[in-house]
């Protein structure tokens, strides 16, 4: 949902700025820094929520999610 946001011209990584941790924001108050673009990423995530939600359901199934894990292992 973050990228569609991202590629429809809104502020890089907002929503996922909104829905962290005061803590580990990389803006202390992302909502009245951009309102307008805060609301818009909130009222497009909830749009985009069921066709992902869709999406996820169709990776699991056929295992083919958009997830790569690396494992490394020293040698000794």
């Amino acid at each position: 949902m973050q990228s569609v946001l991202n590629c429809a011209g809104l502020e890089p990584n907002l929503l996922y700025d909104l829905l962290k941790r005061r803590s580990a924001r990389k803006l202390e108050h992302p909502f009245r820094a951009y309102p307008v673009q805060s609301l818009l990423s909130l009222v497009g995530a909830a749009l985009l929520l069921p066709p992902a939600t869709v999406a996820m359901i169709v990776e699991a199934v056929f295992r083919r999610g958009g997830t790569i894990e690396v494992y490394a292992k020293r040698n000794q």
